[in-house]
């Protein structure tokens, strides 16, 4: 409308003014023509500019008139219902809008949520990574304790063959004692072998004093046989008889002295010779008593030979238990010996298994602790990988999450700056629907008016 209003003013002042048609360069008289019209006519613009605003400024009152009037020959229906169509035109459009931002927010929350499934499935993927790792540290404990009752085992088998060299310990000590006992066996054979010795020679004593007794005997039965040769020829002489009777006395101390085992016999032929000499006075008593004494003599003689017999007899029994105990005694060398034998082959057997088991135990736990000390850095190194993927995708996380609530707040912002801005866009389309409706009313009005100035 100004725009109209400054062609006009121009159209005029190019009728009125020619001179300002053009603007050089110019001639003299031009020139003079030009100095004396600028002179006198110097303030005609802002005389016409004052024009232009008293102009646009009747013609805004002029309008506001007309829009007024307008306005108020509409019915207050038909307002309505303009207000009505241009207030749903333009929430269509602000809805259109609404749809297409929210079309837009909910783009960028798919996105967000999408990076933040992105980022779940590589927490899971860590967490995925940390129960491996987790499964690999159970499995290196499942392994750990695997060894531990290898060892255990390994301990329990040492402490059975500590065991069998305590038993064997035992077995040793059980050889000592039946080697003393075989110490003591020996001791007491020798005793019996001394007894024996003893023995043989108080036989020997026996044998020689029984040889003496009986030639003794010989020579009392000689004596016997002369005292009853001269008691049958009547001529005993009683020197032969006293000197019979000296001998038979001789005799008797001779066997007193010698036989100690046979103190009865000697006694008895003591007290027989006693009673010889006491009737010696008598030849014929004297020749009953020599009978008697040699009956007496063959009687110590027989004791004399069952006492031999059974001296021998104990002998031979002695020998035999003698016999039987060395034959104890080897037996028990042989058992003994087969013993330490057997002993020392297990001893020997059992130090092989335990020197291989200790070995071997050796080489196991060395290779559990390699295998344990490699596995140990591997979990360690998975473990770092892990926390330091963790942290990364904590980081990205939490950036990703700062991003999408700046865009929260930034969509938020512009949801409410739209809201608001339809609001106003929803007033000044009221106002310009009601504008419009009166439009052709305003501009007859105007282009009227413009033409009377």
């Amino acid at each position: 409308m100004t725009d109209i209003i400054y062609e006009r003013a121009s159209a005029r002042e190019a009728t009125i003014w020619n001179p300002f048609q053009y603007n050089g360069p110019f001639d003299a008289a031009q020139e003079v023509e030009r100095t004396i019209l600028f002179g006198l006519y110097a303030n005609t613009y802002l005389h016409g500019h004052h024009y232009l605003q008293e102009i646009e400024t009747e013609d805004l009152l002029r309008l506001v008139g007309a829009y007024n009037a307008s306005i108020a020959r509409i019915s207050n229906d038909e307002a309505q219902t303009v207000l009505e169509i241009a207030g749903k035109r333009y929430v269509e459009q602000v809805d259109q809008q609404i749809h297409t931002d929210n079309l837009i927010t909910r783009g960028q929350k798919i996105d967000a949520l999408d990076d933040e499934y992105d980022a779940r499935e590589e927490a899971l993927d860590a967490d995925y990574a940390a129960i491996t790792t987790m499964q690999a540290k159970v499995q290196l404990a499942w392994d750990k304790a695997t060894q531990k009752i290898k060892d255990l085992e390994m301990r329990t088998e040492l402490e059975s063959v500590a065991q069998e060299f305590v038993d064997v310990d035992i077995l040793e000590q059980e050889l000592r004692a039946a080697r003393a006992d075989l110490a003591v066996i020996e001791a007491r054979l020798k005793g019996l072998d001394i007894q024996l010795a003893i023995t043989q020679t108080g036989i020997d004593i026996t044998n020689t004093d029984l040889q003496i007794t009986n030639a003794e005997n010989e020579v009392d039965e000689i004596g016997i046989r002369v005292s009853e040769t001269e008691v049958q020829e009547s001529g005993v002489d009683l020197d032969i008889t006293n000197a019979g009777i000296g001998l038979s006395r001789a005799s008797a101390a001779g066997e007193r002295i010698k036989v100690d085992t046979e103190g009865v016999a000697v006694r008895v032929a003591e007290t027989d010779f006693q009673i010889v000499e006491t009737d010696a006075k008598q030849s014929a008593v004297q020749a009953e008593t020599a009978k008697i004494d040699a009956d007496t003599a063959k009687l110590g003689l027989v004791e004399s030979e069952e006492t031999v017999a059974r001296a021998q007899k104990r002998i031979t029994r002695a020998e035999n238990e003698l016999l039987v105990q060395e034959k104890g005694l080897i037996d028990s060398k042989q058992n003994n010996v087969t013993s330490e034998t057997i002993l020392v082959g297990n001893q020997q057997i059992t130090q092989e298994a335990l020197d291989a088991m200790q070995l071997e135990n050796e080489n196991t736990r060395s290779a559990a602790d390699v295998a344990m000390s490699q596995a140990e850095t591997v979990f360690e190194d998975e473990i770092e990988a892990i926390k330091l993927g963790a942290i990364d995708i904590k980081k990205t996380l939490a950036d990703s999450e700062k991003e999408r609530k700046v865009e929260d707040a930034e969509d938020r912002t512009a949801l409410d700056d739209i809201r608001a801005s339809s609001q106003v866009a929803y007033s000044s389309a009221a106002i310009q629907a009601a504008l419009d409706i009166s439009r052709a009313n305003i501009v007859n009005t105007l282009t009227h008016s413009i033409g009377k100035a």
